[in-house]
């Protein structure tokens, strides 16, 4: 194992975790949702197996918005035009961006959701 190699691959990775979150609008948007819920997972102290849903969803969106990112900027690489075959693979691509995301809103849905009807319950019945 050379460790040399493998802390400068941490690097590229660095950098490029820094250039999703400088350049691409979506990932920025994932980004601000994903602190949100980490400070409304704060706010309802989560359990250990929830924050373990949490984090794991949260990384779940982040790496499909950069594999999306990265096939997109791959195709448009290859082909200036706009080719059928072109926009199927980006829509392709964006779809498991928006599976990925849907999963993470069930994911909430159901470690937030009981926590804020309670929330909400104790509001108005007070």
């Amino acid at each position: 194992m050379n460790l040399k190699k493998m802390l400068k691959s941490f690097g590229f990775a660095g950098t490029g975790f820094v250039k999703l979150l400088r350049s691409e609008n979506n990932f920025q948007f994932h980004a601000l949702a994903a602190v949100l819920v980490v400070i409304v997972s704060v706010f309802f102290e989560l359990q250990r197996l929830e924050w373990l849903m949490v984090c794991i969803s949260i990384a779940a969106v982040f790496t499909a918005e950069a594999f999306n990112t990265a096939i997109e900027k791959l195709c448009d690489l290859v082909s200036k035009d706009r080719l059928k075959q072109i926009e199927d693979i980006k829509d392709i691509a964006a779809a498991g961006v928006l599976l990925t995301a849907a999963g993470s809103v069930v994911v909430a849905f159901f470690v937030f959701g009981p926590r804020i009807m309670n929330l909400f319950l104790d509001f108005f019945l007070v």
